[in-house]
């Protein structure tokens, strides 16, 4: 049934996309305009500026072309950004900037690139797998960004900026989707003005749709409310208020067999007695087919946020504010490495309903208050000061931990994380083509971990805590040229930090923070009349105490005893140079040229990892080694025309991305850890009414294959979705 989901409906979406193009082809193209790229307007640097004004890499995605491509989550809508890999994992997706990003759960590290919601910062790594709707843009920063946010953003920033309410105007949406895999959803947003100087905009979305694996795992039950509230009194003073409250519920995303299996399920023991005929599937050349050891678990996330935006305009300067809240909470039951085959799980029932219920909260605490230019002013500043507390636990009370013949009880608590810093930055004009560009963030950051260990009869054993403070300066030099009226140079030296923390082991142990200093390069072109815009950038990063996550047999306290336990390692200095070019061409009035190509060169420092307590080999090197999901090239290539009718506007459009060849792990040595290079394709078409209507077809992955995002020991594997397709209907009032 699923295998027909995806051929048959999607040769019939292929062919209505055919049909209507040819007889869209036919009509008389009645656009005599001439038709030149329009100017985006971005926040990135704290300030709006035009994107090919702003001296740094970014991109940026509106949330109008996430609608059209089918994209429903944040790390969908951002997939085919230059030098961008997003990393799917049992609860949510990390994102890799220029192969700088974080493996590590963010119980334990932070991400190395910093999501910003609305200006408040998320570390969350389901937050990265959200449900989008109601979107004015998502923005893409590219280097680290720690003097213009309060939060360390060594590797970058993806910035999500949802509508604000409009004053004065009755308006909104509906959007209804279905798709294959029994897909539907509806999302939709009403602006209502209350009065001159107060408006409420209310949005949501409600989506369902089968699991893409062959078990059920990987579906959606998915649904999200929002609120802003915006309150202008004055043309000096704004107040914005938002409330946003979203869940989940359903099969989790769940492993998949490796190939290469067969003969090579050793390790541990009993997987040979409890699963003697391996992981069989009975499609074995479909890689969305699950073995019958790996039932779907259950996974149920409820998030929360609160925040209050306010800002004062003086002649001198402008005050924000922006304080929030936020809470999240995960419950999941699944067994990713070994399924039903743990001899305790397989002796109690044998099937999903016993899989151990896995918990992981916690609640984040920000205020930033921030004092920034006018925006008359020649010299531009910011200058802010930014607190952040963050309260989690991972995995409840009561943990088992079986040493030797006995089982012991095992409670971890993660006590508060606090960052407090000052930051800012200028840019002063030396002449009116040349300006200088300095910043500096001073930053203190905490994090503790806390355990108690029984035996058996409930006796304590241990209790332990552990505190890790880094205090840190980051810091960013640069120049800003403008060659012409149309051209813009930019260099740039800035550093980047990510602080250290506390390993999960009997006692604590701690790993040290890292440290990124960027030397960057780029040059900016708007061209042929605004008909061309041409980006250009080369980078180089000295990266100093990777974090490495890994798994170690370790003692367990005075037990006795050892057990494996994931533990973090810092790299030697490693290193990491490539160079960008993005593309953006109007050939002629129906038609619109995208390209964009990434160059990586990527290189561990001095790091050995442990013997794998899951494969019989080792340690290892990783010196010399290339970094994870760091692929040498990738490359973006898309076209859409437009066919002008009588009552509206047909639009299709074809994009293909590639990547060459690279790993999904820090341990390269797992079976199946190296994804190899692959094309994916999508396709949209749409009819654009004068009437406030929009019908469109899109369909992701036309070559319908599967790459690995991230590889586990005993041959099992994440993997992405399958060909998709589906219809999309806008109605806008």
């Amino acid at each position: 049934m699923r295998t027909n989901q995806r051929t048959s409906l999607a040769s019939a979406v292929v062919l209505a996309l055919s049909g209507i193009a040819g007889t869209a082809a036919a009509q008389t193209d009645k656009k005599d305009d001439d038709k030149t790229l329009e100017v985006i307007e971005v926040t990135a640097q704290k300030r709006v500026q035009s994107i090919n004004d702003t001296a740094i890499a970014i991109s940026a995605v509106s949330g109008d072309d996430i609608t059209n491509r089918g994209d429903s989550s944040y790390d969908a809508a951002i997939k085919g950004t230059p030098s961008v890999k997003v990393q799917g994992i049992a609860q949510g997706a990390q994102v890799f900037i220029r192969g700088v990003g974080s493996q590590i759960d963010p119980a334990f590290a932070d991400p190395a690139v910093a999501t910003l919601i609305d200006g408040v910062y998320t570390g969350r790594t389901e937050s990265v797998q959200a449900g989008t709707f109601d979107i004015s843009r998502i923005e893409v920063l590219r280097g680290p960004q720690g003097t213009l946010y309060g939060r360390n953003a060594s590797g970058g920033s993806m910035n999500v900026i949802t509508r604000d309410p409009v004053l004065g105007d009755v308006e909104g949406y509906v959007t209804a989707q279905l798709g294959n895999f029994s897909m539907k959803r509806l999302e939709g947003a009403l602006n209502l003005p209350v009065g001159e100087d107060f408006a409420i905009r209310v949005a949501g979305y409600k989506s369902s749709r089968d699991g893409y694996l062959s078990d059920g795992s990987m579906e959606d039950d998915s649904s999200a409310l929002r609120v802003k509230a915006l309150y202008v009194p004055s043309d000096e003073t704004r107040v914005l208020f938002k409330y946003e409250k979203s869940t989940y519920e359903g099969n989790a995303a769940n492993t998949v067999p490796v190939e290469g299996w067969e003969g090579n399920l050793t390790f541990p023991p009993f997987l040979a007695a409890f699963a003697p005929d391996g992981w069989v599937t009975d499609n074995p050349d479909d890689p969305w087919t699950n073995d019958k050891y790996h039932q779907p678990g259950l996974n149920k996330r409820d998030s929360v946020t609160y925040s209050l935006q306010a800002s004062q305009d003086f002649d001198w300067a402008t005050v924000n504010v922006i304080a929030a809240y936020s809470n999240h909470e995960n419950s999941e039951k699944t067994s990713h490495l070994f399924g039903i085959t743990d001899p305790d799980i397989f002796l109690a029932c044998g099937s999903s309903d016993c899989y151990d219920d896995n918990t992981g909260n916690a609640d984040y605490k920000t205020v930033e208050v921030r004092l920034d230019s006018p925006a008359s002013s020649d010299v531009m500043w910011m200058v802010g000061g930014y607190f952040l507390k963050s309260q989690g636990d991972v995995g409840g009370d009561g943990q088992e931990l079986t040493l030797g013949d006995a089982i012991y009880t095992y409670n971890q608590a993660f006590a508060p994380s606090e960052t407090k810093a000052i930051f800012g930055q200028m840019t002063y004009p030396l002449s009116d083509t040349l300006r200088l560009t300095g910043g500096l963030r001073f930053s203190n950051d905490t994090r503790e971990n806390s355990y108690e260990l029984y035996d058996p009869e409930g006796v304590q054993l241990e209790t332990d805590s552990q505190t890790t403070e880094d205090d840190s300066v980051t810091w960013k030099a640069g120049i800003e040229y403008d060659v012409s009226d149309d051209q813009l140079f930019y260099a740039h030296i800035a550093s980047g930090f990510k602080q250290g923390g506390v390993n999960t082991t009997v006692p604590v142990t701690d790993f040290d923070p890292e440290e990124l200093i960027s030397y960057e390069a780029g040059m900016k072109n708007t061209l042929l009349d605004n008909h061309l815009q041409a980006n250009f950038a080369v980078f180089y990063y000295d990266y100093m105490d990777y974090q490495v996550p890994t798994l170690q047999n370790i003692p367990v306290g005075d037990t006795g005893e050892i057990s494996s336990f994931p533990v973090v390692l810092n790299a030697g200095d490693s290193t990491i140079y490539g160079a960008e070019a993005t593309f953006d061409w109007i050939v002629s009035d129906a038609g619109r040229l995208k390209a964009s190509m990434s160059y990586l060169n990527t290189e561990y420092g001095e790091t050995e990892l442990p013997v794998n307590p899951f494969i019989d080999g080792g340690p290892y090197q990783l010196e010399g080694r290339e970094m994870v999901n760091a692929p040498e090239l990738t490359a973006m290539l898309g076209y859409e025309h437009s066919w002008y009718l009588d009552s509206g506007s047909l639009i299709a459009g074809i994009t293909m991305n590639y990547s060459s060849d690279y790993m999904t792990s820090v341990e390269f040595y797992v079976p199946g850890a190296r994804q190899e290079s692959f094309t994916r394709t999508d396709a949209s078409i749409r009819y654009e009414s004068d009437s406030d209507w929009t019908l469109g077809l899109w369909v992701r992955n036309i070559e319908d294959e599967a790459q690995t995002t991230y590889v586990f020991p005993a041959y099992r594997r994440f993997v992405t979705s399958p060909r998709t397709f589906g219809l999309n209907f806008t109605y806008r009032y």
